[in-house]
């Protein structure tokens, strides 16, 4: 069965924004005009260190792709929800990938399409 797969793309800019507001959503205060700066730790698994002023945060990879929805359902970006998520480091940018499976079929998939004379078809939801 084939797999759709979406990838959005974060940039350092963008990964820095969504783990500055992951941290303001749990309750944390940032020190205020602070600079702030993020690096990538590992690519495998993605880790990520964020810095603002003196302090430090570390992220695992559900710590950064929960950042990364949450910044996506902020900024009005879709993501279906029923999709499986993950993030991947590549080359200084985070990826979170949403894999897509097709939902089964309501009628089983019998290998032909029965004839049909114009008539109700009696029974058919019971293939």
């Amino acid at each position: 069965m084939p797999v759709e797969t979406r990838s959005v793309v974060f940039s350092a800019d963008d990964l820095k924004t969504a783990l500055a507001d992951f941290i303001r959503y749990a309750g944390q205060r940032l020190p205020p005009h602070a600079p702030i700066t993020v690096s990538l730790l590992s690519e495998d698994p993605v880790r990520a260190r964020l810095t603002v002023g003196d302090e430090l945060w570390e992220f695992a990879a559900e710590e950064i792709e929960q950042a990364c929805v949450d910044y996506c359902l902020h900024h009005q970006i879709a993501l279906p929800l029923h999709g499986v998520k993950s993030v991947a480091a590549q080359n200084d940018v985070v990826v979170l990938m949403v894999q897509i499976r097709p939902r089964p079929a309501l009628v089983p998939d019998i290998g032909y399409a029965p004839p049909w004379n114009g008539e109700d078809i009696k029974g058919w939801h019971e293939l």
